[in-house]
């Protein structure tokens, strides 16, 4: 669930937002009205927000879930 802080956020708060973990990509996307990720990103790399490299723990659990249901 958003809250109210990230609904007012400016576009560049809510990459930071995104990028540290606060919020998933598509609540990111959304908020923005972009159609993509690589729109995304390109919104992170106009704003100079840094764009993190290592998965955050909710994006783990997810590939944990996606790699079981493959597995079996």
């Amino acid at each position: 669930m958003l809250t109210k802080e990230i609904l007012k956020a400016s576009p560049n708060e809510i990459l930071q937002a995104w990028q540290d973990g606060k919020i998933g990509y598509r609540d990111a996307m959304g908020l923005l009205d972009v159609d993509s990720l690589p729109e995304l990103y390109a919104a992170c790399h106009s704003s100079c927000v840094e764009i993190r490299t290592a998965l955050s723990p909710v994006e783990t659990k997810m590939v944990e879930v996606i790699v079981g249901e493959i597995s079996q």
